[in-house]
């Protein structure tokens, strides 16, 4: 991987995106694509190309609230994270 010409240390990414995957978050990479101002249409080809990667995110994702069945099979409401 590298970043306008220099080399990305892919080993301390990857220890970053472990570490929030482990505190139970959902990671979210941010990134771009330059692309020529007359592109009219995306190609699945060119997706990927010249990507640079400009950062990730670790979000919490809220508690759901899950309504019990009504055949009566716990009778609880319960909370779940999705």
């Amino acid at each position: 991987m590298k970043e306008q010409g220099e080399t990305v240390d892919e080993a301390a990414w990857q220890a970053r995106l472990s570490q929030l995957t482990r505190q139970g978050k959902r990671v979210v990479a941010l990134g771009y694509q330059p692309v020529a101002g007359d592109i009219a249409d995306v190609e699945d080809l060119t997706i990927g190309q010249d990507f640079h990667l400009a950062g990730m995110a670790g979000i919490i994702d809220p508690p759901v609230l899950v309504w019990p069945m009504p055949s009566g099979s716990c009778g609880t409401l319960v909370s779940r994270s999705r």
